[in-house]
């Protein structure tokens, strides 16, 4: 699942990783915001190629979406079928090394794993690499009331496809009815935080992911009280059932 907005400098190191991962049978759906910065069109290029039209899936966005709601469009995708696995990874960032996904998908064969999260590494340019296991995070994600965390669900984030066809909708929506512009991830993910259970989560410590903080439209850099008062919103949404139906 990638999703993004004017990613021109980064949207090659993004989907260059995920070609180069070892593991098989990956598809990318990839959503793209309404980019004006001809990223669009150079992504719709790639995925044109033959050798990439079983690999790669364009949306056809016709109206910005923000990224609660093309989280949701490509996980309810008609090619997502419930039992599939489903790894985030933002247009402007890329995946650790070739292995990532390997380990991640290596967690999933017990059936008590639902969702899994962490660990990243920071980079803010050239030269500018930092890792960030960010394990107090784990030890946090165990008590109970996981909204007051605001950020309780780290990169890597992975869960199962069927929990994302539970979401309704409008949950992913502002209380007025129009869509979040920043802080998508909390709308999206308490859901599925919700659905999995905190017991069926894991915390992953190695480190899978290169977190891109030197892009512009990083959500905290464009308007960080707004990100605050959208994701305050998010918190006091209901909390979703945790899911009991039999894996497919």
């Amino acid at each position: 699942m990638v999703v993004g907005y004017n990613c021109k400098d980064w949207w090659k190191d993004c989907l260059g990783s995920i070609l180069r991962q070892d593991y098989p049978n990956i598809l990318t759906i990839i959503a793209d915001d309404q980019s004006d910065d001809g990223s669009r069109e150079e992504i719709q290029k790639l995925v044109e190629q033959e050798d990439a039209k079983d690999q790669f899936i364009l949306l056809d966005q016709p109206e910005k979406c923000y990224q609660a709601l093309n989280n949701y469009r490509v996980a309810t995708h008609p090619e997502v079928n419930e039992d599939d696995i489903i790894i985030e990874l933002n247009l402007d960032d890329w995946f650790f090394n070739e292995q990532s996904v390997s380990y991640i998908m290596k967690q999933y064969e017990n059936e008590d794993v639902f969702a899994t999260h962490g660990s990243f590494i920071w980079w803010d340019g050239p030269g500018q690499l930092r890792i960030d296991i960010e394990g107090r995070f784990n030890s946090q994600f165990k008590e109970e009331h996981v909204r007051a965390l605001r950020y309780p669900f780290l990169a890597t984030r992975s869960f199962r496809a069927v929990l994302a066809k539970e979401i309704d909708e409008k949950d992913l929506k502002l209380d007025d009815g129009s869509l979040n512009t920043v802080g998508g991830d909390a709308f999206f993910y308490f859901p599925i935080i919700d659905m999995a259970g905190v017991d069926r989560i894991k915390y992953l410590d190695q480190p899978t992911y290169i977190y891109n903080v030197s892009h512009e439209q990083n959500d905290y850099k464009c308007d960080y009280d707004e990100q605050k008062r959208q994701i305050a919103q998010a918190c006091e949404k209901l909390s979703y059932p945790r899911y009991e139906k039999e894996l497919v």
